[in-house]
């Protein structure tokens, strides 16, 4: 599901947030065996034109789905920077901690 800044293969040891953030967005809602809260819905905006309304429901998709997949987790704000191909580009304020994700 696009590219990303943020190295994979952390099986093993301790997640950044970034990682964190980057892993739940990447995953389809109710793909992870036992957990189907896990994940996010932005499969859903992708191919979508980018309207006012698609924007709000990124930052819905994005503030819903972190909170319920990783309950330690509060976001405070969540902005689409750009869309570049079928890449989101976004800035996300969780636990007062921005975070630049590639999604």
């Amino acid at each position: 599901m696009g590219l990303s800044l943020i190295a994979m293969g952390t099986m093993g040891r301790n997640m950044t947030l970034n990682e964190k953030i980057l892993r739940i967005l990447q995953t389809r809602k109710g793909t992870r065996p036992g957990n189907h809260r896990y994940g996010s819905r932005l499969y859903l905006l992708r191919d979508k034109r980018v309207t006012p309304t698609n924007v709000l429901l990124f930052a819905k998709y994005c503030k819903e789905d972190i909170e319920l997949s990783d309950p330690s987790l509060f976001v405070g704000k969540a902005k689409l920077i750009d869309v570049k191909e079928d890449t989101f580009v976004a800035e996300i304020l969780v636990n007062d901690t921005t975070v630049k994700v590639l999604v």
